[in-house]
């Protein structure tokens, strides 16, 4: 496989904030040429990176990390063998270089690559705005999104499952529905969300036909790093409280199934030999959440294959679905009338410079033509509480709510506090 960088004898970068407008530059050229884009920043780093696949087809794969290349999944909250979104990593951003992996001189690539240096050198000469992001073949009207009494009788529901001893736990979710100002730029929010959530794994992927999808999850699925496979158990939400406060019995609990699940999938593996350190108190935002990490030493020749089947053995989570799984998952798509799509599914990039890092898709909002749909859950246990728990999975969706149409840059259009807390009434 050739690897050469491009452009930099045939477009002058601008040196005056220069990372931010080649981003731009790169990120406006594949909306432009309606190519793939994945755009990400990895918690607690600094500078983004994106990929743009060259192909103009959507390419679902298997979730095999031993038979990807380089590159960036997008998996659905259910999906088959093979129903996982793979964008190749044809053109690389990283660290102001651009970058082509030239896997075998596929012509239509080649011609591809030809049409995007044309389109980067005009935006980069002089920018053009059109399009902003790419819509769903779904429109605002095909999407549904549960009222407070909705949801609270899917507690009630849940809640007798338990009791019955069919379902420990579910995790069930509310969408939400917010017209978007015709000057909304994804780009900026993902920048405003990288400097708000230096702790999270921001991201934003537009696919032409699937669409637009913009999030910072604090949760990662997994990770592998040379010789080091890792995974977390997070599961618990308390607002920030200066003053302090305390993890209540629901909460524990609600962690306790999802690290016990994350040990029983290690043990399914045969894999005996993982540490464990936890729980711990995290800060998102103004969100607190309990966190366990597990780590396992692999061996390099085996660390892809392992990460595989441990991938395959987690997804879904308790912390996104319930247990046990299935019947959890059952009740998921029985009860909830939206499609959850990309929400708790997973995404990130692969085998690059032989790591994974993979992450659970919350606290992220899908792009219609003029709408932007925000999704949030909340864990259900025997302790829940209908009305805590609406209002738990609004805390979560107020999280993303505030930066819609520049809230954090002042630029735009802003909701009044009073205008937020109405939604959520």
């Amino acid at each position: 496989m050739e690897i050469r960088e491009i452009f930099r004898d045939e477009v002058a970068i601008p040196q005056e904030d220069s990372n931010q407008k080649l981003l731009r530059a790169f990120y406006n050229t594949a909306i432009i040429s309606r190519l793939p884009i994945a755009l990400w920043r990895l918690p607690g780093t600094t500078s983004p990176e994106a990929i743009i696949d060259l192909t103009h087809s959507n390419n679902w794969q298997s979730p095999e990390l031993t038979n990807l290349p380089f590159g960036f999944l997008f998996a659905p909250f259910v999906h088959g063998e093979s129903r996982v979104l793979f964008l190749a990593a044809d053109v690389h951003l990283s660290d102001r270089k651009i970058l082509f992996y030239d896997k075998n001189s596929h012509s239509a690539r080649s011609e591809n690559l030809r049409f995007f240096v044309e389109n980067f050198q005009r935006q980069c000469r002089r920018p053009k705005v059109g399009d902003r992001w790419f819509s769903p073949a779904k429109k605002s009207k095909d999407y549904q999104h549960a009222t407070h009494q909705q949801f609270c009788n899917w507690v009630e529901l849940a809640k007798k499952q338990i009791v019955s001893g069919a379902l420990q736990k579910v995790v069930l979710s509310r969408s939400l529905g917010i017209p978007l100002d015709h000057n909304f730029e994804p780009l900026k929010l993902f920048q405003v969300l990288c400097q708000v959530y230096p702790r999270a794994f921001v991201s934003l992927v537009a696919v032409p036909e699937i669409g637009t999808w913009i999030g910072a999850t604090p949760e990662l699925m997994l990770k592998l790093s040379n010789s080091l496979l890792s995974t977390v158990a997070l599961a618990g939400t308390k607002t920030f409280d200066i003053k302090g406060f305390t993890w209540g019995k629901k909460e524990l609990k609600e962690q306790a199934f999802v690290s016990d699940y994350i040990r029983q999938a290690f043990l399914k593996l045969n894999i005996t030999n993982f540490t464990e350190n936890g729980p711990t108190t995290i800060q998102t935002g103004k969100l607190l959440h309990l966190k366990t990490e597990f780590n396992l030493a692999v061996n390099k020749s085996e660390g892809r294959k392992i990460a595989s089947d441990l991938l395959k053995a987690l997804h879904p989570t308790p912390a996104v679905c319930g247990t046990p799984k299935q019947e959890a998952l059952d009740f998921i798509l029985n009860h909830e009338i939206h499609e959850r799509e990309f929400y708790t599914g997973y995404l990130g990039p692969v085998n690059f410079k032989e790591q994974t890092h993979l992450f659970v898709n919350l606290r992220c909002m899908q792009l219609l033509e003029n709408q932007a749909i925000l999704y949030a859950g909340s864990g259900i246990t025997l302790e829940s509480e209908p009305e805590k728990e609406w209002v738990e999975a609004g805390l979560k969706l107020k999280s993303l709510l505030n930066f819609i149409q520049g809230r954090a840059t002042g630029k735009y259009k802003t909701y009044k506090e009073e205008e937020v807390d109405k939604v959520f009434e």
